[in-house]
């Protein structure tokens, strides 16, 4: 306690105001002066000083980041120079990249994927065998070729479920053992298969030429293996994850399989980052953790992957779900603007992102083949870890049981140094019934917001009325609803996207809106509100209640079994380190106007949770920027991005906005701020600085579509053809569609598809309906194309299923091209109830969009050598009347 020796303050003190450890307590009830406000709140810092700064620093902060991890690479080890063996070389595995793109696209069943790619594999592993013969190679390679067959269920694949049947695809597997014969076995898995259109070098050529770098440097290792390594070539990842599944349910190796490490893609170079990691078996992230030279991944991937959200899978879930195995899923994610296009080439690889890969991967496969764990983790089998690296210099890992046990105990921290804050130290000085009142503080501390709610009334009783403790929250409220606005009037005027090619853009327009909004709304606040309320205490309210929010979002997401809730945990420790730890120790007393260390520990106790947060954010920007560009024609990109930055600027500002009460000249601040988001506005909108793409040779960020030249046969119920039609379908993959190209003669002449007949009548490859909506593709007449494999469906027998007369047995062979789609759809009043397709005794339908009825199931079919038999099957349908067939 301060004592005031003036008798104007021991006249206030008579009357109950009383000014306790930097707590004021009005225990009158009644107001202060005006003027004694005024007097407290004199002592300001100029906010063209503070906020600048802060902008600035968060600002450089992120491009610095970014900087880092698009232009930070070891340098490249070239063989010519490094004589010593056992060193991973990027020109060596370059070689490999080079040449397998110049095969060109290398789709399943293409004679560049077939026969050329698989040809060339072989004979490079081949020659890594004989070269190293004579030097008496302590572990021993088995190569051998699959050729696989068979079908699955895929639930839940992109937010739907289909059916995969596949013939003939190829594998080229190799076994590298050690002396000592092992029964454990580490899986390394590419795909060097790619999509039609594209030579494949980022997804996913790259990994495969680094896997066969990796085969050459362990063969020649005079380190005998303590465990085998089986590296798998699958051919057929872009057919949905076929090829795996072939491998994982029928190769003889399999049984000795205890871990494995996934190889993909969803961009080109980078950092390559691990994403997926188990299902549990926690010893494999410490093991990444403590052998990756440069660790690069996040809890934070894993579960957001997990969730859905990104459209997309890999072969992690074939050896999870089908192999049960334990593993890590390792991808590139940068420069996703050419994933699965025509620009995805070698040159688009930054050099050292190949040699980065290498010393990673041998680092870790070298740790993991001489753990004891690979064979027998023992209790290391069951947890979670709790994982995150630090700018990519290493990495912090832990259980997740110990991180829950750990964020209960630092809640509780808080939650008594908060009760000792605004209830002990008052305790003198309030009456009986104020103390007992004040009880609900610690049900509102661990249950609610309402906390804020009673910090107030309690403190200042002149802060009422009741809406008043919630205006925290609503300022998160009313920023995100801001941003949903604005993102959908940059719709409204004409040139969405304006941030594609432009990431950078988003700073200018989406970021200084939310910063904008937040300081004009405690601004506001300041001078109405909170008026006659001493500026040192609101800033110390907000602080706690800040606080207190992320309290209860690491409290309700550990409770959930979340691992992410480390990351709220974060934004909890240093603020309460910096505001009840250090500057105690400075002795620090704002209720004489705040200083400029007091302002210095604040932004520092930010500081490693801030470098993290945006560290994480940028890798979210990083993969979902370019994944607009392929979210299909229903998306609402801007809406997205306004919000996800929105969310960005509120998780780290939150704990600043007190600052705006402790500053002064808000005005001119907040109007360059406006005068800067009108601006970004007029340029982003109405001229070509806010254009989606580019087509610029050194960094390509071009318009997704697909334009199928189709021929359609409509059948009636005997078989008979109804109608047929041909013409030229375009599909839009983003929300900008076609709104660029009415100046193409097929766009021109096109019309909206209806929606007729099973599953809209049109010619799906994948089973993305629901994302990609027929009725917002265009449809061109236009001559038949030439067909040079046609498709030919025959019913060759048809029978009543004995002992069940109202079940219908179809039995059907096709033949045609080496990519085929079925969609089944009974008519009303049948039921699909079995095939041969699967053994599946519950057979599910695929999604279809909002508005279509009826139960479609899609079936996807694919071969790489053609077989020499048509592709047969049955199907058994109950009917309510052997009249309805």
């Amino acid at each position: 306690m301060t004592a005031s020796t003036d008798n104007d303050s021991k006249a206030h003190s008579r009357k109950g105001n009383t000014n306790i450890n930097n707590i004021y307590v009005d225990t009158s009830g009644r107001n202060s002066s005006v003027e004694s406000t005024k007097s407290r709140n004199k002592k300001q810092i100029s906010a063209l000083l503070i906020w600048p700064t802060v902008v600035i620093l968060y600002t450089v902060t992120f491009v610095f980041l970014h900087e880092v991890k698009y232009n930070k690479y070891p340098g490249p080890k070239y063989s010519a120079i490094y004589a010593e063996k056992g060193q991973f070389f990027e020109d060596e595995a370059r070689k490999h990249l080079l040449k397998l793109c110049s095969f060109g696209p290398k789709p399943a069943g293409s004679n560049a994927n077939e026969v050329q790619t698989v040809q060339y594999i072989v004979n490079q592993i081949d020659i890594i065998k004989e070269s190293n013969q004579k030097h008496s190679p302590v572990n021993s390679l088995t190569i051998d070729i699959q050729k696989v067959s068979g079908s699955f269920l895929l639930k839940n694949f992109v937010q739907t479920n289909y059916y995969s049947v596949y013939e003939n695809l190829q594998n080229v597997v190799v076994l590298l053992e050690p002396p000592n014969t092992s029964k454990s076995s580490l899986l390394i898995n590419c795909h060097f298969d790619s999509v039609v259109d594209s030579p494949g070098a980022g997804d996913n050529i790259a990994s495969c030429a680094v896997m066969l770098e990796l085969l050459r440097v362990l063969y020649i290792s005079k380190e005998p293996l303590k465990h085998n390594i089986i590296f798998l070539f699958n051919g057929a990842e872009e057919n949905i994850l076929q090829a795996s599944h072939g491998f994982i349910t029928q190769h003889p190796w399999v049984p000795s399989i205890k871990a494995f490490i996934n190889l993909d893609s969803a961009g080109a170079g980078g950092w390559e980052t691990v994403f997926q990691t188990g299902p549990e078996h926690p010893w494999l992230v410490k093991a990444y953790a403590e052998s990756a030279l440069y660790p690069y991944g996040s809890i934070l991937g894993q579960e957001l992957f997990q969730s859905g959200v990104i459209p997309s899978d890999t072969d992690y879930r074939i050896f999870r779900d089908f192999g049960n195995l334990p593993g890590l899923d390792i991808a590139y994610i940068a420069n996703g603007y050419i994933y699965h296009t025509q620009h995805d080439k070698p040159e688009y690889i930054p050099s050292g992102s190949i040699q980065r890969a290498g010393d990673n991967l041998l680092s870790v496969i070298k740790h993991l083949c001489s753990s004891e764990k690979l064979e027998d983790p023992g209790a290391d089998k069951h947890g979670t870890m709790v994982f995150f690296d630090f700018l990519g210099l290493f990495m912090i890992h832990y259980p997740s049981r110990i991180g829950a046990v750990f964020n209960c105990g630092l809640l509780v921290i808080v939650t008594v140094t908060l009760l000792l804050k605004y209830k002990i130290k008052t305790k003198r000085i309030l009456s009986y019934q104020d103390v007992s009142t004040d009880k609900t503080l610690l049900q509102a501390l661990v249950l609610s917001l309402v906390c804020y709610y009673t910090l107030q009334i309690k403190m200042y009783p002149q802060t009422k009325p009741y809406y008043k403790p919630f205006l925290s929250l609503s300022c998160w409220i009313l920023l995100s609803g801001m941003a949903a606005i604005v993102g959908v009037t940059v719709d409204l005027l004409g040139q969405p996207m304006f941030w594609f090619s432009r990431p950078y853009n988003i700073i200018p327009v989406y970021g200084i809106m939310s910063i904008t909004i937040i300081l004009a709304f405690h601004y506001l606040l300041k001078h109405t509100i909170y008026k006659t309320t001493p500026d040192w205490y609101v800033e110390s309210l907000y602080h706690d209640a800040t606080m207190i929010i992320f309290c209860l979002i690491t409290l309700f997401l550990t409770y959930m079994d979340f691992a992410s809730a480390f990351l709220p945990m974060l934004w909890i420790l240093g603020p309460y380190l910096a505001r009840y730890v250090v500057v105690p120790f400075f002795k620090i007393d704002n209720t004489q106007g705040p200083s400029f260390l007091f302002v210095f520990i604040t932004l520092l106790g930010q500081l490693f949770q801030l470098l993290f947060t945006l560290h994480s954010i940028e890798a979210v920007y990083t993969l979902f920027i370019p994944i607009a560009g392929r979210a299909g024609g229903n998306s609402y990109p801007d809406v997205f991005i306004a919000m996800l930055t929105a969310f960005t600027v509120l998780i780290c500002m939150q704990y600043l906005v007190g600052f705006v009460y402790l500053c002064s000249n808000m005005k001119p601040l907040l109007a360059v701020l406006g005068v800067i988001l009108v601006s970004s506005l007029v340029f982003t909108q109405f001229t070509n600085l806010g254009f989606p793409y580019s087509g610029k040779v050194e960094s390509p960020t071009s318009q997704r579509g697909l334009f199928f030249h189709i021929n359609r046969n409509f059948h009636n119920l005997d078989r008979s053809i109804n109608r047929s039609d041909s013409g030229i379908w375009y599909l839009e993959f983003d929300h900008n569609g076609a709104s660029l190209m009415q100046d193409n003669p097929v766009i021109r002449d096109s019309h909206y598809v209806k929606c007729e007949g099973n599953y809209c009548g049109m010619p799906y490859m994948y089973p993305l309906i629901h994302v990609i909506d027929a009725r917002l593709s265009l449809y061109s007449s236009k001559p038949p194309p030439v067909i040079k494999i046609p498709v030919t469906v025959t019913m060759t027998k048809k029978m009543i299923v004995k002992d069940r007369p109202r079940i219908i047995r179809f039995h059907i062979d096709v033949t045609g091209p080496d990519h085929m789609s079925i969609y089944i759809t009974p008519v009303p009043g049948a039921e699909l109830i079995r095939w041969s397709i699967t053994n599946d005794s519950d057979l599910y339908p695929t999604r279809l969009p909002s508005g279509v009825s009826g139960s479609t199931y899609f079936i996807y079919y694919s071969y790489g050598i053609k077989p020499d038999h048509p592709w047969n099957f049955f199907v058994d349908i109950k009917v309510c009347s052997i009249v309805m067939l």
